[in-house]
């Protein structure tokens, strides 16, 4: 996979076509991990990735929480980062706010195929 093919999707159209979050805390730093040898997506404070493909996703915790959550019958997982639990989302939905970024993280599994009954959560911070 080409580090062309990790990009955030475009503005207003996510990884699968769908209008919405894309440009609103979707993780944008791919690099190729060169101890493991894949493609890999750095998931920065206020971010959050999903994807059907195989790649490394990353991140460096200090007081935050990130939660990855996946499908793995399906192959479908994401994982997110934020800082604070909740927040006032009256001036826009921002994923720096775990109220926000968790419902994020699992529409956008919901929209790729993920199925509800069948996701796991590790959450880590």
């Amino acid at each position: 996979m080409s580090a062309a093919a990790l990009r955030a999707p475009p503005a207003g159209v996510d990884a699968w076509g769908h209008s919405g979050a894309a440009g609103d805390g979707w993780a944008t730093h791919s690099y190729r991990d060169r101890h493991f040898d894949v493609m890999a997506m750095q998931v920065l404070p206020g971010e959050f990735y999903v994807t059907d493909q195989p790649l490394l996703l990353t991140t460096v915790l200090g007081s935050c929480v990130s939660a990855f959550i996946r499908d793995p019958r399906l192959g479908i997982g994401g994982m997110n980062h934020f800082m604070l639990p909740d927040g006032d989302l009256s001036g826009g939905n921002s994923a720096r706010y775990g109220n926000y970024a968790m419902e994020i993280l699992i529409n956008e599994l919901l929209k790729a195929g993920a199925r509800r009954s069948g996701l796991e959560a590790k959450v880590f911070g």
